[in-house]
């Protein structure tokens, strides 16, 4: 069995087992290709939420230039 945890940053890391590590918590489990695609799908969406606020700030800026 393993873990995918993540601590309060957003970190997530994948472990065998079912040990919390120090900060993080438990926040998915299964075999490890499974945590592994947990944790990818998480980043994959914190850059697609970075990358709309990006987008959003450069068409605020772009409004104000004109």
């Amino acid at each position: 069995m393993y873990t995918a945890q993540q601590n309060r940053h957003g970190n997530v890391i994948v472990c065998k087992g079912n040990d919390v590590r120090n900060s993080y918590i438990i926040v998915f489990d299964g075999t490890y290709d499974e945590c592994l695609e947990y944790k990818l799908s998480t980043r994959d969406n914190a850059i697609e939420l970075t990358l709309t606020k990006v987008a959003r700030q450069l068409e605020r800026l772009n409004r104000e230039a004109k």
